[in-house]
């Protein structure tokens, strides 16, 4: 179901909701597309998704506050007790997820409200600038956020999942060349693979304790949607088997 722009989904019916859920919100990415990937991952939580526009400016610019990002949560437990008749109460868990621009609401909410999150999920979207654009050296400081995750993830106390095409786009760093620098920054070692997974290729991997990061092959848009369309597999595979662990 739908309310304010977001799409509300219950794997299991509000009878799951009401012994307690976990959340996962979803930031940017057709619903049509969405919906079924997430209900084929066989994840039992709540799935919000919420789509802001074109580019990371527009999510980020939606929680540019503390306030906005609380704002949000409470709107989504208050819709999810008003469409299951129950009283508002918080996620035990919650996961973040996002394709492309979608990071921008991600970061925002490690900016603000780190402690809520339990898992963060990037599907080929997170993009800096350069500290030398010649050299394309990473501006790590631009994504401070994530690097604290990260470190957090490797240390298994989170889950921090990343997959990404081998995009570089010429005037910014690609989200191949960010999660390499995530990788580095939380000492996860990387190597390369050659394997067909989920209709792509994939050429790359990095892990550390719950830190994971997996490049595949593709320079294109295309490319880019297939990692929309493979979701289910290389994010919220990953989350189940986290929360069931």
């Amino acid at each position: 179901m739908t309310r304010s722009a977001s799409w509300f989904v219950y794997p299991k019916g509000c009878q799951g909701v009401a012994r307690g859920f976990d959340l996962v919100i979803h930031f940017h990415g057709a619903h049509t597309t969405v919906i079924p990937r997430y209900l084929k991952s066989n994840l039992d939580a709540v799935l919000v998704i919420v789509n802001k526009g074109i580019g990371s400016g527009a999510y980020s610019d939606a929680l540019a506050l503390p306030t906005d990002v609380d704002g949000l949560i409470d709107r989504i437990e208050k819709t999810i007790a008003e469409e299951c008749g129950l009283a508002p109460v918080a996620p035990r868990k919650l996961a973040l997820s996002s394709w492309s621009a979608g990071y921008g609401a991600v970061q925002q909410f490690l900016r603000f409200r780190p402690a809520r999150v339990d898992a963060v999920l990037l599907s080929d979207g997170l993009h800096v600038g350069f500290t030398d654009e010649r050299q394309r050296k990473v501006r790590v400081s631009q994504m401070e956020e994530f690097v604290t995750f990260a470190k957090r993830a490797a240390r298994s106390e989170k889950l921090m999942a990343i997959a990404h095409s081998a995009i570089t786009p010429s005037e910014y760093a690609g989200s191949g060349e960010t999660a390499l620098a995530l990788a580095t920054e939380a000492h996860a070692p990387s190597w390369p693979v050659m394997k067909e997974r989920y209709g792509m290729t994939q050429l790359t991997a990095a892990r550390r304790g719950q830190f994971f990061v997996d490049g595949f092959a593709g320079t294109d848009k295309a490319a880019h949607a297939r990692h929309l369309y493979s979701i289910d597999h290389t994010s919220f595979a990953r989350l189940r088997e986290y929360w069931a662990r």
